[in-house]
């Protein structure tokens, strides 16, 4: 018999929350339940899915959450300010510093 935890309830919200035709990584998943921190590869597939879908409001809003995130978990300040770089640099948005 198959029970549901209180993860797979709030992995299932996330993914019916996730806007429509575009399918939710499951780094994004992990990350937006709060069972794993951001890294560069939740945002590699953010951005990919930001580039075609740039006007969805919800992929945005995660995007700059797990960029936000990365910063954060900068030790120095000089890792901090490498993160930025590297997170506008792969967002495609580097004009903008």
């Amino acid at each position: 018999m198959h029970s549901v935890t209180h993860l797979d309830r709030v992995r299932a919200a996330i993914r019916s929350s996730w806007p429509t035709g575009i399918s939710c990584p499951p780094r994004v998943v992990r990350f937006r339940a709060g069972s794993e921190r951001a890294g560069w590869g939740t945002l590699v597939e953010l951005a990919r899915i930001r580039g075609h879908h740039p006007d969805d409001v919800v992929v945005e809003r995660l995007t700059q959450a797990v960029a936000a995130d990365l910063v954060v978990q900068s030790e120095t300040a000089e890792a901090a300010e490498t993160a930025k770089f590297l997170v506008l640099g792969t967002l495609g948005t580097l004009e903008e510093a």
